[in-house]
């Protein structure tokens, strides 16, 4: 069952922007909804109610066979509710992708995904799209710190955040062709495995995460200084 939650989305955005507001604010509250608990943005949201009933189902369901009827039952948020529920490369790139400005469809195609568990996965767990412009709230809710830290090793998702957002689809298809050359399904999905030798990765692409990641002094920046020479020779 495709559950229609497109419908009347335009009359339940939250009436002022919380600069805390996590981009799961639709699922956060379907969930309370179906604990029992008051919602904190309206209740009667179509997409918050779908879920909702998804959620009330799913924690009645005693056994896997009846979680089965219900993922059918409720077919596309099932779907992007999976999807939420990993913290892997494919998640990364879909989130990636909605903060890159892409449409459904061509998220669909590179993804693998049909458009409409593309779009419920915005509207429930990744509402970005309505606030592209609030550049501080994407910064400080969406990428996160390491946009002022620096990105730990694991945190490959986020750095793909940083770039889509920032330099488009050209940037984040080049970013994520480079790590698919490089990295092996199975083998941890650090972002270091940019920076390993013989790989095939440019120089260009090497220097630019490493300039996220690598400290410029102490004991890394010997590694960050042999990517700069790199990058040097290949101009």
């Amino acid at each position: 069952m495709i559950v229609d939650i497109k419908n009347g989305l335009e009359d339940f955005q939250p009436a002022a922007w919380d600069a805390s507001l996590p981009p799961s604010w639709r699922y956060e509250d379907a969930r309370r909804l179906a604990g029992g608990e008051e919602a904190e943005w309206p209740a009667d949201d179509p997409a918050i109610v779908a879920c909702a009933e998804y959620c009330r189902a799913m924690n009645a369901a005693e056994d896997d066979t009846e979680k089965a009827a219900v993922k059918r039952h409720w077919s596309t948020i099932a779907a992007a509710h999976e999807i939420a529920g990993q913290n892997d490369p494919r998640r990364w790139e879909l989130e990636a992708r909605l903060l890159a400005r892409q449409t459904d469809d061509e998220i669909s195609v590179r993804c693998g995904l049909p458009p409409e568990v593309v779009f419920c996965y915005e509207e429930l767990f990744f509402n970005v799209r309505c606030r592209l412009e609030a550049w501080g709230w994407i910064c400080n809710q969406v990428i996160g710190p390491g946009l002022q830290n620096r990105f730990a090793d694991h945190e490959v998702g986020p750095l793909w955040l940083a770039f889509a957002y920032h330099g488009g689809p050209l940037v984040l298809d080049a970013l994520l062709g480079a790590f698919h050359a490089a990295w092996r399904s199975g083998e941890p999905a650090i972002l270091s495995t940019y920076l390993r030798p013989n790989t095939g990765i440019t120089p260009q692409i090497q220097a630019a995460v490493a300039a996220a990641i690598l400290p410029r002094f102490g004991p890394r920046a010997e590694a960050w200084l042999e990517l700069r020479l790199l990058l040097w020779d290949a101009d």
